[in-house]
């Protein structure tokens, strides 16, 4: 049977298949990113995930993915959209049961007509509690089963979802790594906290080795009307910072074709001038050739 608060989670996922407007862009219930648009391969490669304790945006589940892959056992993961705990779990679930060659062809976009097909669904359905089959069931339900329309559909962030820069931005997305992602997965122990950034302190554990902020420092202007570093800093940083274990790091900008001043967090001698001992890794962007990426990290 399924619950009132399941129910609306059903309910508006499907006014966002059929096109009906969100009250807000970054809420309860948003659009789906099918793939991290991060080049998470590019940082995450050049740290040492075993047995480290992580928390971690929940987004597209790459994070979380790319983390099991690398040796993570235990990992905490966030997010205020709901819609993500499903993908996460859909990912996850298609990850022990798909081979590398149905994964791709069940999630990537471009050039596919059996994106999400249903056969596939049924498949990886049997690793799913009946939560998470519920609201995919009824979601099918909801497209007459038709797999390509659910993908193609609004509930997805469509945009610039091309398959050369997934594969680019995501370990797990090697055939070989794919084989020892299906491994490593076993036994992993993952929670899913739903939370807004802001209250994160509130909800998370603590001891982590690693916390990861992906690019939500690029939308501080909607948590805050002023004075967008220092809030960032007093509000949601020191107190992650506290969550921390010895010698830990918080990983708190992303930072998107280096130089290319986007938002407040992109310009170096401002975040240096709040924030103090700023450490950062700069590697190959997938946006465009001979660009940039970085991400920012303050070590406990």
């Amino acid at each position: 049977m399924v619950n009132v608060l399941e129910n609306i989670h059903i309910k508006k996922a499907k006014e966002l298949i059929n096109g009906i407007p969100l009250k807000e862009k970054y809420g309860t219930y948003s659009k789906l990113y099918s793939f991290t648009t991060e080049n998470v391969a590019g940082y995450y490669s050049k740290i040492e995930f075993q047995n480290k304790k992580i928390l971690t945006v929940c987004g597209s589940g790459d994070h979380v993915l790319n983390a099991i892959l690398l040796g993570s056992k235990n990992i905490e993961t966030f997010d205020i959209n709901v819609f993500t705990y499903y993908f996460l779990n859909l990912k996850i679930a298609a990850v022990k049961e798909l081979s590398y060659q149905d994964f791709l062809n069940y999630f990537l976009l471009e050039n596919n007509s059996h994106a999400m097909d249903y056969k596939l669904y049924v498949k990886l359905s049997r690793y799913l509690n009946k939560t998470v089959s519920n609201f995919w069931k009824e979601l099918y339900k909801e497209v007459h089963y038709n797999g390509n329309v659910l993908r193609n559909s609004p509930l997805f962030h469509n945009l610039y979802d091309t398959n050369e820069k997934k594969l680019m931005s995501n370990l797990y997305l090697n055939e070989n790594f794919f084989q020892s992602l299906k491994q490593n997965i076993k036994g992993v122990q993952i929670t899913f906290l739903e939370s807004s950034l802001l209250d994160l302190k509130n909800h998370c554990g603590n001891h982590y080795d690693f916390i990861f902020l992906s690019n939500i420092s690029d939308y501080l202007s909607s948590m805050f009307n002023k004075n967008l570093l220092e809030n960032y800093q007093d509000e949601i940083i020191n107190p992650l910072k506290k969550k921390l274990s010895k010698n830990g790091k918080l990983f708190f900008v992303y930072q998107y074709d280096v130089g290319n001043i986007r938002s407040v967090v992109d310009d170096m001698e401002k975040v240096k001038s709040v924030f103090s001992n700023v450490k950062e890794i700069t590697f190959p962007s997938v946006i465009g050739k001979k660009k940039q990426d970085k991400i920012l990290y303050i070590e406990e």
